[in-house]
């Protein structure tokens, strides 16, 4: 079924021997991907905008060999009496070649000029070829493997047109269903009977599952990094005895590359003798460097050109931790810190880590300098859920306050240092399918954070905050996206303004400025408070390629005391947006409006811009 299309004569193409591709069109394609179909093909042009690559040099054997690719991907997607024909317009005038792109050397005067060509696909896609059988024999029974089930996992379905990239992913499919049964060396084989005349498919995959087997010894073969045994161990998910299952094999493989010490790490199984039932388990782990130095740019609306660059050195002591040596720079912050981080800390679902440096913060109502420390250990108790617990040293020096009215100062705490020692713990539930651009799921998220004289803290105060976040497919590749969150702060003694809450700008509320949200100083300046409110609501769509759109409504209240909310005080904005997906996360622009401005701030611009990286939430 996966022979190759020969060629046909009536599809013969008239084009220069040699020739510069200008542009390519494909007409009549309805049921296939005009993107993918493209991929496969050697008439491709370069996007639009990468003006530096120069038009491609083809010749009448690529067309030819271009009609023998679209009747191939054609049959690959069901359709097998596809037709095609090639239509070549030599444009006016040409371009010089001055090279042979084989050789690279200099062509002859004469051999220099090539004509500019632009190539039409036209394609009678003809009708499809639709399963009417699909079935799944399991040869000999086995009473947990229930064929049916197996069927009804299956990408094809009956009814529907037969595609051979779907058929090919169902072998792999019931393969890691089998494993994940205890029946990693079964063995599988699947036909497909097709007729052509009627446009009719019989799809038959049989399975004989062998033996079932569970986990043997694991045996660490090769160890270039030198992380201890023990670290490894902790990595693995599987024990000896368990039930053989390849999820438990792929996550194990993920942790210990997680560790971010191996740059392979293969675990295999091997295959027993015929009567054994464990089966035994090789690790192969290869070395990353030791060491490692990064640096990186940007640029966002907020904290204007930042770059940040960072040293490394992993395997600290042979634990796999990882020692780091950090700086940046942005309009709103400059730090330097060194970070430690040391994964399967007395157990497999621990994580230590432990930061400390110093900062300098240049917010719109304050400048703030702060030397701190803080170590934490984190630990994953099931499945979603995830607790962590922290101790928190600080010194502040607040070089300056941005706020010149006397009665709104008398609100602050003004003085110069603050000493502050504080305990904070937190708990989090996390669904979300990806951490960088969710599409389903849900998180839930509650954090306290706790300061007293009684830690040695020259403030004292308590911080709990609360945070629900949904991500919804709602229709086709729609996204309904929701946060709603709270902050307090709560203190008998005036808090300095450094501790105070702030709303406004590209991840709260889009209609205002960074932590432009009221209340507001005299000079414009904001006060901040000691309770918030924030809701977002996006809808989040996909335009073209790597790019989507989302359209937003954001609200969001600052109020001056703790526990207390004036709804009618609430801010609203809504706007638009476009991100363009990254490996390091979308980047992102958003235009919010502000809906409901207070009263002194409806003469300024109500429009705002944010450019910056990662979704608003």
């Amino acid at each position: 079924m996966f022979l190759f299309a020969s060629a046909d004569p009536s599809a013969a193409v008239e084009a220069p021997d040699s020739f510069k591709l200008n542009r390519v069109k494909f007409n009549g394609v309805q049921k296939v991907s005009k993107n993918e179909l493209s991929k496969t093909l050697v008439s491709r042009t370069p996007l639009w905008w990468k003006i530096w690559i120069p038009k491609p040099v083809l010749s009448m054997e690529d067309l030819e060999g271009d009609l023998l690719r679209i009747k191939q991907f054609y049959k690959d997607y069901g359709f097998y009496h596809a037709e095609v024909t090639c239509q070549t317009r030599i444009l006016g005038g040409g371009e010089v070649e001055d090279k042979d792109n084989s050789t690279g050397k200099e062509k002859p005067d004469a051999a220099k000029q090539l004509p500019l060509v632009n190539v039409t696909f036209n394609i009678s896609e003809g009708r499809p070829v639709l399963i009417t059988r699909l079935e799944v024999k399991v040869a000999p029974p086995k009473e947990n493997l229930n064929p049916q089930a197996f069927v009804d996992a299956l990408a094809l379905k009956t009814g529907q047109v037969f595609e051979a990239p779907r058929y090919r992913e169902d072998k792999k499919n019931i393969q890691k269903r089998l494993a994940n049964r205890g029946y990693p060396f079964a063995k599988l084989s699947g036909s497909v009977r097709i007729n052509t005349a009627a446009n009719l498919a019989e799809v038959l995959f049989t399975i004989d599952p062998r033996r079932q087997h569970t986990f043997g010894k694991v045996t660490i073969l090769e160890n270039q990094a030198k992380v201890k045994e023990i670290v490894v161990r902790r990595a693995i998910t599987f024990k000896k005895g368990d039930a053989y299952s390849a999820d438990q094999v792929e996550k194990s493989q993920r942790n210990l590359f997680n560790l971010d010490v191996f740059r392979q790490a293969v675990i295999q199984p091997v295959e027993p003798e015929p009567d054994a039932e464990a089966v035994p388990m090789n690790v192969e782990l290869k070395a990353k460097k030791r060491q490692n130095v990064r640096l990186g740019v940007g640029f966002g609306t907020e904290d204007g050109f930042r770059i940040k660059g960072a040293w490394a050195y992993r395997n600290l002591w042979g634990w796999a931790g990882k020692l780091s040596l950090n700086g940046k720079r942005s309009d709103l912050i400059e730090s330097i810190y060194a970070d430690y981080t040391q994964p399967y800390f007395m157990s497999a679902r621990n994580i230590l880590s432990s930061t400390g440096g110093f900062e300098r913060e240049k917010f719109p109502s304050y400048t703030n300098r702060k030397v701190f420390l803080n170590a934490a250990i984190g630990r994953r108790f099931a499945k979603y859920w995830n607790w962590s617990n922290a101790y928190n040293l600080e010194v502040n020096d607040l070089e300056n306050i941005k706020i010149f009215d006397q009665e709104e100062l008398e609100a602050l705490l003004t003085e110069k240092d603050y000493f502050i020692s504080s305990i904070q713990t937190g708990l989090t539930y996390d669904t979300t399918d990806n951490i960088k651009n969710p599409q389903k799921g849900n998180v839930v998220s509650f954090s306290l954070e706790w300061a007293a004289g009684i830690l040695g803290s020259e403030l004292d105060y308590l911080k709990p905050s609360l945070e629900l976040r949904r991500y919804q497919p709602i229709a086709g590749k729609l996204i309904l996206a929701g946060r709603f969150r709270f902050d307090i702060i709560e203190s008998d003694d005036p808090l300095p303004i450094f501790k105070r809450l702030f709303l406004g700008g590209s991840n709260t509320v889009r209609g205002y400025e960074y932590q432009k949200l009221p209340p507001l100083a005299e000079n414009g300046n904001p006060l901040g408070g000691q309770s918030s409110t924030n809701a977002n609501l996006e809808l989040r769509h996909p335009l073209y390629k790597k790019l989507s759109g989302v359209v937003f409504l954001d609200a969001g209240l600052v109020d001056l005391k703790a526990f207390e909310y004036d709804i009618g005080e609430m801010r609203y904005s809504w706007g638009g947006g476009i991100r363009y997906h990254t490996i390091v996360g979308p980047l992102r622009l958003d235009i919010g409006y502000k809906l409901n401005p207070a009263e002194r701030d409806k003469t300024n611009d109500r429009w705002r811009i944010h450019l910056s990286i990662g979704e608003a939430f």
